[in-house]
């Protein structure tokens, strides 16, 4: 097919059941064979840690990514993805997504998991502020473990047009840039 890269995403709960301690041995295996298998066929690998797969252990004990407690058992679950998988894997993706991780996902699972003491309006901001924490952790790690690695977090994507020429429509474009991609985005005024 002429493919170059693969990406593809670790899961979480394969590495670390319980999002911390003992790491299952069958999941370090599965993901040495997809590594492997690209580089057989010159495809270099390149590996998502986070993409929204978090550990139920943890959401459940102590409200996930609610909680500065995550930071450390993501951060230790980054340190044994990249010993094992780093000296073949040079490309990382700490986190997919992240507004779509606590924008999207924590507000359809409402009364699945946990109760969090923390209010309904300040979920989203809070989920953020540890995701990122968590990336930070994670990006400088990988750093130290894997000098010659690209550390990086995936936003989410998706173009924004005004449907009129309103300066309305384009002062909303401009909002949708700053909320989902936390960027300024010159072509939105109106034509």
């Amino acid at each position: 097919m002429g493919i170059s890269h693969y990406s593809f995403s670790i899961s979480w709960p394969r590495i670390l059941p319980f999002g911390s301690g003992q790491v299952n041995e069958q999941g370090i295996a599965h993901y040495n064979d997809v590594i492997n298998t690209c580089l057989q066929y010159n495809i270099t690998p390149m590996a998502t840690l986070y993409h929204w797969d978090i550990p139920l252990y943890l959401q459940n004990t102590y409200g996930g990514w609610y909680s500065e407690q995550i930071i450390t058992d993501f951060t230790e679950y980054a340190r044994i993805a990249y010993s094992r998988f780093g000296d073949r894997v040079k490309s990382w993706v700490t986190i997919n997504e992240p507004t779509g991780a606590c924008g999207t996902v924590y507000t359809i699972t409402e009364g699945y998991y946990r109760d969090v003491n923390i209010p309904a309006n300040q979920r989203t901001a809070v989920c953020l502020k540890n995701l990122l924490l968590s990336h930070t952790e994670a990006y400088h790690l990988g750093k130290q473990m894997i000098p010659d690695s690209l550390i990086t977090f995936k936003n989410n994507g998706g173009y924004k047009i005004p449907a009129t020429n309103s300066s309305a429509d384009a002062a909303a474009v401009q909002a949708g840039w700053d909320t989902a991609e936390g960027v300024r985005h010159e072509n939105t005024e109106p034509l």
